[in-house]
């Protein structure tokens, strides 16, 4: 008794929809990521940037946007109010409705 074959069209349609699933669920090796912070107490912002190769970090900085001077004693209380994601498959970007933890958008000391 022979056990039917499964043809080369079969095979080949069975592989491009294992591909597309893998490309689709899978993350992308390679991609940004940003968070936008503030500190509502003296006004400071920064952007922290995550670069990933291969789904490890390669390399993280951080980017002051706003600097005001702060005393020596103050620790910072630092919120998210912003985040980016960029890879080859898709771009995000999220926001808070303020800039600052309290509700404004602008800082004035």
């Amino acid at each position: 008794m022979r056990l039917s074959s499964v043809s080369r069209i079969k095979w080949l349609t069975i592989g491009l929809i294992l591909a597309a699933f893998v490309a689709l669920v899978v993350p992308p090796p390679h991609h940004r990521e940003t968070r936008s912070e503030s500190c509502h107490l003296c006004g400071n912002r920064r952007i922290i940037v995550r670069d990933y190769r291969w789904w490890k970090l390669s390399s993280e900085h951080t980017e002051a946007v706003v600097q005001f001077p702060i005393a020596d004693d103050h620790e910072h209380n630092w919120w998210q109010y912003g985040s980016s994601y960029v890879s080859f498959q898709k771009k995000s970007a999220s926001s808070q409705a303020a800039r600052y933890r309290d509700g404004r958008m602008t800082w004035t000391p």
